[in-house]
């Protein structure tokens, strides 16, 4: 078999191998986000679904505090470098 023949093949095995690869995280159903994880066992966080807008006005209202604090302890607190948004529902 001559190199590049050689070559092809390989080349032609990779592109397969990738082919398989992204048809299996096409044909997830239940895939939310891009970075959901495709194991099996692997937790990824969900939005939760409230009752009220006032109880999920206070659950992002917690999670902007815990940003913020974040932000605070790395340093980013001056000026727009600590520049946090939340949509009000």
């Amino acid at each position: 078999m001559t190199n590049s023949v050689f070559c092809i093949q390989k080349n032609e095995l990779k592109y397969r191998q990738i082919h398989r690869k992204a048809q299996a995280l096409t044909d997830t159903p239940k895939r939310e986000s891009i970075y959901q994880p495709t194991q099996e066992g692997v937790l990824f966080p969900v939005l939760p679904k409230f009752d009220n807008p006032a109880d999920e006005r206070l659950h992002r209202k917690q999670r902007l505090v815990g940003a913020c604090r974040a932000f605070a302890l790395e340093g980013f607190d001056y000026g727009f470098a600590g520049h946090l948004t939340v949509r009000d529902p």
